[in-house]
């Protein structure tokens, strides 16, 4: 567990007790805090109260004093219109920050390498927990995916972070400062919860906008939103690391007929055929993001390369469940929007 003492002998409220919400709650807890909680579900409030956390609705007179909201990211920031707490946060003069904030806010030792982007983010995040750790490096990876940022160990300068960051994570972060940042793609998604297209491109750019003027940015640009995104950021002068699917590049990495490329070799860096976890066009983006992003946290190919063969991928992403005959039985119930299912059955003849 990483611990939270910025806010010591301070009240903070904690609204939304899922994963984020106890982990953030007992972070705190264990950084002096003293940290009201509250959620519509009794038996979470039951659970903050067992870590030492004190229940309360949330009113002007029980949050009086708090320096800071921690909010769920699932609970509305802005859009379709600010929760209820948003507003009581802002009339009592405390910042609303989410628990990827409160990371970054220790200013963590270890390289932090960010993923986001509408589809892979998961697939990716793993993938490169994968690399890094089959190299010996310690890796702690999670945030949307899995363990929640707060329930990570503490890693010295040797190890590294990776973190899968969703839209609204991102809305609840302002001093994340990564190594290493991957924009993966961009479909419509989640509209409603950014006002639109362009508020829910401008969340995903605000990551790569936080990262230092050294950060590596792995952007793909197989879309039109993505590819401007990396337009600008190439025009501001950052430091980018393009990847392509199906097209050859002149400056990046580039995926054809299932070979990875760097561009201006004649030699492909990686075959992907054949492996069942990265199958189709789109985990070959994924990989040759994961690729990139290993090689800006220090690794190089010969270390990135054999363990690409061997990733287990995740379950209920194209994951092979059966075969009956000449019949093969797919689970990918985590694909979360009609983009992310047209890719997988793409992948098939």
């Amino acid at each position: 567990m990483i611990a939270i003492s910025t806010y010591r002998d301070r009240a903070v409220a904690v609204y939304g007790l899922g994963r984020t919400g106890l982990s953030a709650a007992r972070a705190l807890i264990s950084g002096g805090a003293r940290v009201l909680v509250w959620d519509d579900d009794p038996n979470r409030r039951r659970d903050a109260v067992a870590l030492g956390a004190v229940a309360a609705a949330p009113s002007a007179e029980t949050w009086e004093g708090i320096a800071a909201l921690v909010l769920s990211p699932g609970i509305p920031l802005t859009h379709p219109k600010p929760h209820m707490v948003v507003g009581l946060a802002d009339r009592l003069g405390a910042e609303v920050l989410g628990d990827v904030e409160l990371f970054a806010r220790t200013r963590p030792e270890a390289a932090v390498a960010a993923i986001t982007g509408t589809n892979g983010k998961s697939t990716t995040t793993s993938l490169l927990e994968h690399i890094l750790s089959t190299a010996g490096r310690a890796v702690e990876a999670g945030a949307n995916l899995g363990r929640p940022v707060l329930d990570f160990d503490v890693l010295n300068a040797a190890g590294a972070y990776a973190l899968e960051l969703s839209s609204y994570q991102i809305d609840l972060t302002t001093g994340l400062r990564p190594q290493a940042v991957a924009l993966l793609n961009i479909s419509p998604d989640h509209l409603d919860r950014h006002g639109g297209m362009d508020g829910y491109i401008a969340a995903k750019r605000r990551l790569l906008e936080m990262a230092g003027a050294d950060a590596t940015l792995v952007l793909g640009s197989d879309d039109e939103w993505s590819a401007q995104v990396c337009r600008e950021m190439r025009a501001a002068g950052r430091k980018v690391v393009e990847i392509a699917v199906g097209r050859q590049l002149e400056d990046g990495l580039f995926v054809q007929a299932g070979r990875l490329y760097r561009a201006g070799g004649s030699e492909p860096v990686a075959d992907l055929n054949g492996i069942e976890t990265l199958r189709g066009a789109h985990n070959w983006q994924n990989a040759a993001v994961a690729f990139a992003m290993a090689e800006a946290l220090g690794l190089t190919p010969a270390q990135i390369v054999p363990s690409l063969r061997d990733y287990p991928g995740l379950p209920h992403r194209m994951e092979v469940v059966a075969r009956q005959g000449d019949i093969l039985f797919v689970n990918d119930s985590k694909a979360t929007n009609a983009e992310a299912a047209a890719h997988a059955l793409a992948a098939y003849d």
